[in-house]
């Protein structure tokens, strides 16, 4: 009986001749897999489900023999699934794995959970099969978060009084695909107002700025947030920690960059400022 309104997909081998040698067994699906990586949510303390990503030399993008369809939610209890890549309608997965190469994968999570005020832990306790040269991301676009996934465990999605409903991303790309770079720092002020300065990031990354007198003395901190990669600005009213206008003369500004894997960049240039 199969209950998903999608349908099954069922493959069979094909007939061997009894008079062919019978060839040596083929290992499974897990066995063959280049990596995987698995995904807990778990609600209240008692409701929990699983789901695991991965990737194969043979695998394809669509429906294969290494994916796990899901079987129809149902009750109060929390679901993990992975969105079918392909688009399609009505499918998801507990298990979703990908050619293998090297170039960057999304995978596309839903998160959900009829449990009222009981909110979802996401967490991966287990990347032993999951290459130190890859580089795993978990994004939350509702919010704008990203997280790096070797240095944290675990992500909590709050909940209201219908549950847990949450769209996530799984983003796996090479380590060294992306090298955090400041550039094209530039600091401009118009008819003697506010200071502006722009700059490009290469990757995605948290932001702080410092404004230093000619002697290196700290003069103002400017918190840049959370950029995403290509041009951003911040600006600058001219005043320094104590909210004091500062006289004209010249300064420096120094630009530190950091992104969720702990690399950091900084860059600094000179601004005169006029009256």
């Amino acid at each position: 009986r199969c209950m998903n309104s999608g349908g099954a997909l069922l493959r069979f081998p094909p007939l061997e001749s009894t008079s062919q040698q019978r060839p040596a067994r083929a290992k499974v699906a897990g066995e063959q897999l280049d990596w995987k990586l698995k995904l807990i949510a778990q609600a209240g303390g008692i409701s929990r489900s699983a789901a695991c990503l991965g990737a194969a030399a043979d695998a394809s993008e669509g429906l294969d023999r290494y994916d796990c369809q899901a079987p129809p939610a149902f009750g109060p209890q929390v679901t993990l699934r992975f969105r079918d890549p392909a688009g399609g309608r009505a499918a998801t997965y507990l298990r979703d794995v990908r050619p293998a190469g090297s170039s960057a994968r999304t995978w596309e999570l839903q998160v959900s959970s009829a449990l009222a005020h009981q909110p979802v832990r996401l967490s991966w306790p287990d990347m032993s099969e999951l290459p130190a040269k890859l580089r795993p991301v978990l994004v939350d676009p509702a919010c704008g978060r990203r997280l790096y996934m070797r240095t944290s465990s675990s992500y909590e999605l709050p909940a209201d009084e219908t549950g847990v409903s949450r769209r996530l991303r799984i983003e796996v790309e090479p380590a060294g695909s992306r090298t955090l770079m400041v550039t094209s720092m530039v600091a401009r002020q118009a008819g003697g107002g506010p200071m502006q300065i722009t700059y490009a990031l290469s990757a995605p990354a948290k932001v702080q700025a410092r404004i230093l007198n000619i002697a290196g003395r700290p003069v103002r901190e400017l918190v840049g947030g959370e950029r995403p990669a290509g041009m951003s600005s911040l600006s600058w009213n001219l005043r320094d920690k104590t909210g004091r206008l500062v006289p004209s003369g010249l300064y420096l500004i120094e630009l530190h960059a950091a992104d969720e894997t702990g690399r950091q960049t900084r860059s600094m240039r000179s601004l005169y400022i006029t009256r």
